[in-house]
């Protein structure tokens, strides 16, 4: 049986590590924050030395060049390479950026694997270009999740052969899950708790009803785009009743969906047509 891979895109400081080093064999951390990487390398000494789990100082972009990109001196999970509106919470630095799907490549042939088993894009104001990058290049895991910041995301996945999704709402993370006893790769039970920050379980691990893909866009037209991570998965799944699009919830914000997602929606129809 092939090995399992996982990329953390926007690993932060290792809060999902543990729990991805039970669901694979190996995994691979990408953080761009260079202040953050100390701190992993020492904390996570044990998977590195055993070649399980594998850093990377870099940020993910559709371009490898030097580039800007501003620290927050509020929170590390804040720092972006989008050009911030208070430069003062912000310090600036030169990093290095690299085309994700490069990276996926480097490993896959690096651990004679062919093919990535889950992919997690939380990568501040950048998700839709890491996504873009993937899709372009035709490379599409067994499972992925997303964070929805931008209603071109799901342009974008209903364009990918993924047929079942799920919904995770960032606040549920910190209230509601968590921790949870999961089956680790080795088909034994364990114990996970997610710290804060942490993206949380993925796949079957969530402990919600799959949807298939025509659930995506009533999904966010009742509820809005923002801290919502969308999961992914390749395989058919037994799914849950298909969400429909509730005409009341206009009333209470017609204008955020004006704005944010009916846009996005008539251009991914015209795109169909076309």
């Amino acid at each position: 049986m092939e090995k399992k891979l996982i990329f953390d895109f926007g690993c932060n400081e290792g809060q999902n590590f543990n729990y991805f080093l039970e669901k694979a064999d190996y995994v691979v951390g990408v953080e761009a924050n260079p202040y953050l990487i100390k701190g992993l390398l020492e904390k996570f000494s044990k998977p590195i030395n055993d070649g399980r789990l594998f850093i990377e100082n870099k940020a993910l972009l559709n371009t490898e060049k030097d580039i800007d990109f501003f620290v927050s001196k509020k929170s590390t999970v804040l720092s972006q390479v989008s050009l911030p509106k208070k430069l003062d919470d912000w310090n600036k630095i030169n990093i290095i950026s690299q085309t994700p799907n490069n990276l996926i490549r480097k490993y896959l042939n690096k651990l004679y694997i062919t093919k990535v088993f889950y992919i997690k894009i939380d990568v501040e104001c950048s998700d839709y270009i890491v996504l873009k990058d993937i899709i372009d290049n035709s490379i599409i895991p067994q499972n992925l999740s997303i964070e929805m910041q931008d209603p071109n995301i799901i342009n974008l996945l209903l364009q990918t052969p993924y047929k079942s999704i799920k919904f995770m709402d960032g606040i549920d993370i910190g209230k509601i899950i968590k921790k949870i006893t999961l089956t680790n790769k080795e088909g034994k039970n364990k114990e996970i708790i997610f710290k804060r920050h942490s993206s949380g379980p993925f796949g079957d691990d969530i402990p919600s009803e799959w949807y298939g893909m025509e659930s995506l866009i009533p999904y966010f037209l009742n509820n809005g785009c923002g801290w919502k991570d969308i999961h992914c998965c390749i395989d058919n799944k037994i799914y849950g009743k298909t969400i429909v699009y509730k005409k009341q919830i206009h009333a209470q914000g017609f204008g955020y969906h004006c704005k944010k997602i009916i846009p996005s929606f008539i251009k991914m129809l015209n795109n169909k047509f076309r």
